[in-house]
């Protein structure tokens, strides 16, 4: 044993494990960091022992290995490495996902993996597979169904019988040669193998011929490797079948595809920290100085909408993939758990922005003019930058502070104000999706290191040259271990006196950094992340929960410029009638293709010139008679449909009469023209006043209908009486 760790030695050069231990406990340690003081403690317990030399040089502690622990015979069997893990039961809420996923269980006897094998594809399992390892280490892969050469020979033979029946009919069989008839039932029989093996090759369902090679260089000798590549949906009745074994229990892993859409994380990291009131409004009074703004550009790249869906995606990607990790009962970390219980809440976020974004891309928001974000809706990047800037932790008063400080440089339109909420929420879902998808990396890295762990164990309790292969595998696998994978590796193997050394002194080469260092980062990591997700997932509840018209009130610049209206009757009206008071200056502006600075200056100009108390009034020329005497000044260009309308208005009692007279004389004549030539004239004349009553019932139903169509109800102006 000690010639054969000697040459694993000089392969890894792995004879000197430095491990630096700090002389006194780090302040802020999470749950886990006492754990790994005392797995690096063992680690020199156990250079302490007389299989191997301890050496000191300063605050670092190291030692040569000499000789592996002779293994004992019963831990020579299957290792599974022990787990405590919660039952959780959770509601699916997410559509199915059509990617696949590798399920595994190894098994120490080859008749029950072959038994495992047939039981799965009984089950309508096709894409099954299983790999055999003798004593000598020689794999050898089973999969049921027919093969290619199967397929070729019952073809060959089919297409054989089918020349023989045609030349016996046609009387060949009797006439010919022997030599051309054989060289005419071969051709029949070449062609009938080839198009069976095209056929097989064809209908037949293989695992991934690279999964395959991956896992049969992972595999033991002796033991047996069933494998199955299924939907992520049907993940739990491959596992039954896999664990439905009387024999032996299995040990059982699952390994899901890659994210099937490219990831770029498009905002930055959240604050660990809120920010102090000073420095939130220091950052908006600089975003707004920085964004360039532009009226006439168009808009570019995806649609919110299309932005929408793509997360959506990511978020069931994400979903399935932590619940095929559930249905496997691997170890969750908090913010998994986080993702999982509050499923229900992001597919009602999802669903409720769906229902609320515009079906054209940013209708007449302004757009940002220049930069990474060109094309998008400026409030869009407002949006972007108060979420990080406020760690995802969204409060009313923090909304109202930026956009406070924003405006005083750079003031927001009335539609843009309107339009944050449903940013706000666009932007929480954008970083939930940057977040759900590490989260799920993080935990495919902690299933990986679960199946490395096993290996190693596995391998280390056969002999030394089979753990040389499996860190061989491994090295070749993870040529740049993650933080993340590398912490539960570790963890994985924290009893482990043989393995423990030699991965640890490889991890510490590769990260080029001590461990320990490299954990309590990881740590920390871990610890802001759950940090941002649960701000951000409190934050999505928060926001259904303020009151945007009070919060509207007091940011608006605009609601403040119209309550300097001369009387003062704007500030004492109802909220609907200032709603569309700031409507009106909406389309005004974007009639005359000015400011709503501009639009809401002329008319308090107007307003104050007035001499009696109703045209002194600023809403005489928003919503009332003036509207015409604000257009002009500010050349606003009326629509053509808007004008129409006016007109019918002005002209509200003639156009409905002589609709109503139209209309019906229209439906009296009609059929009496038609029957007027088989018709007397005074049988024509009593048919025409029997129909003028029908008529005019459905010409006053076919006129409402259309007045209530096209001309929209004018509510009456009201004020507020409360206090």
């Amino acid at each position: 044993m000690s010639a054969n760790f000697a040459t694993l030695a000089n392969r890894f050069s792995t004879l000197d494990f430095r491990f630096a231990i700090a002389r006194s406990t780090p302040s802020g340690l999470t749950e886990r960091e006492p754990f790994i003081f005392s797995l690096l403690a063992r680690a020199a317990e156990f250079a302490k022992s007389e299989t191997s030399k301890i050496s000191h040089e300063g605050d670092q502690l190291s030692f040569d290995l000499k000789k592996n622990p002779t293994p004992s015979p019963e831990s020579n069997n299957r290792v599974e490495i022990p787990k405590s893990y919660p039952v959780r039961f959770r509601m699916r809420l997410w559509r199915k996902n059509s990617a696949r996923v590798l399920v595994v269980g190894i098994f120490q006897s080859p008749g029950t993996g072959r038994a495992v094998l047939k039981n799965l594809y009984r089950a309508r399992f096709r894409r099954v597979a299983a790999i055999h390892a003798s004593a000598g280490g020689r794999t050898r892969v089973e999969e049921y169904g027919v093969s290619a050469i199967g397929g070729a020979a019952a073809a060959s033979a089919l297409g054989l019988a089918i020349g023989e029946f045609i030349f016996w009919q046609s009387g060949i069989l009797a006439d010919s040669r022997p030599g051309v008839l054989a060289l005419l039932l071969a051709a029949f029989a070449f062609a009938g193998a080839l198009s069976g093996w095209i056929l097989t090759r064809s209908l037949q369902q293989h695992v991934d011929e690279r999964r395959l090679a991956r896992c049969a260089s992972t595999i033991l000798p002796g033991e047996t490797l069933v494998m199955a590549e299924v939907k992520a949906s049907e993940t739990a009745r491959v596992l039954v079948i896999l664990r439905d074994v009387e024999a032996e229990a299995p040990v059982t892993f699952a390994f899901h595809s890659p994210p099937p859409f490219p990831f770029e994380s498009t905002g930055r990291s959240l604050g660990y920290e809120l920010p102090s009131s000073q420095r939130l409004v220091e950052n908006a009074a600089r975003l707004a100085r920085a964004i360039p703004v532009s009226r006439e550009a168009k808009s570019r790249g995806p649609s919110l909408l299309h932005r929408l869906r793509e997360i959506e995606g990511a978020l069931e990607w994400a979903n399935a993939s932590l619940t095929m990790s559930a249905e496997v009962h691997h170890a969750f970390t908090l913010s998994a758990e986080w993702l999982l219980d509050n499923a229900y809440l992001i597919r009602e976020q999802v669903t409720d922005l769906r229902r609320s974004l515009p079906q054209k891309c940013y209708g007449d928001l302004p757009l940002i003019a220049s930069g990474s974000q060109t094309g998008l809706p400026r409030v869009y990047q407002v949006a972007s930058e108060m979420v990080a800037e406020s760690g995802g932790a969204l409060e009313p008063e923090i909304i109202r502070k930026f956009l406070v400080a924003f405006q005083e440089i750079a003031p927001l339109d009335i539609g843009e104000l309107w339009a944050l909420p449903l940013m706000l929420r666009l932007q929480l879902l954008e970083r939930l999706r940057a977040l759900a998808i590490q989260v799920e990396q993080l935990q495919s890295q902690s299933e990986q290191a679960d199946f490395w762990a096993n290996r190693l164990i596995t391998a280390a309790r056969h002999d030394s040259p089979q753990l040389l292969r499996e860190m061989e595998e491994l090295v070749k696998r993870y040529p740049e271990p993650t933080p993340h994978f590398s912490s539960e590796l570790v963890a994985h193997l924290y009893d482990e006196e043989t393995v423990l050394p030699i991965v640890t002194g490889w991890l510490e080469r590769a990260l080029r950094a001590p461990l320990l260092e490299v954990i309590q980062q990881e740590h920390r990591r871990q610890a802001v992340q759950q940090t941002e997700l649960a701000n951000v997932i409190n934050s999505c509840r928060r926001l259904a929960q303020i009151q945007w018209r009070e919060l509207f009130q007091s940011t608006s610049w605009a609601e403040s410029e119209l309550s300097a209206d001369p009387t003062g009757v704007y500030a004492r009206m109802d909220f609907e009638t200032r709603d569309r008071c700031r409507s009106a200056v909406e389309e005004i502006a974007r009639w005359s293709k000015c400011s709503e600075q501009k639009a809401i200056d002329e008319a308090l100009v107007l307003a104050k010139a007035a001499q009696d108390e109703v045209t002194r009034h600023v809403g005489f020329y928003l919503i009332d008679a003036g509207r015409p005497t604000l257009e002009r000044a500010t050349s606003a260009r009326v629509p053509l449909a808007e004008r129409w309308r006016r007109w019918l208005r002005a002209h509200a009692a003639g156009t409905y009469f002589g609709s109503l007279f139209l209309v019906t004389v229209v439906m009296v004549a009609a059929p009496l023209l038609f029957v007027s030539e088989s018709v007397h004239g005074l049988t024509l004349g009593l048919l025409g006043v029997l129909l003028l009553l029908p008529a005019s019932e459905v010409a006053v139903l076919a006129v409402n209908y259309l007045v209530t169509s096209l001309l929209p109800p004018q509510v009456l102006p009201k004020m507020s009486f409360t206090i």
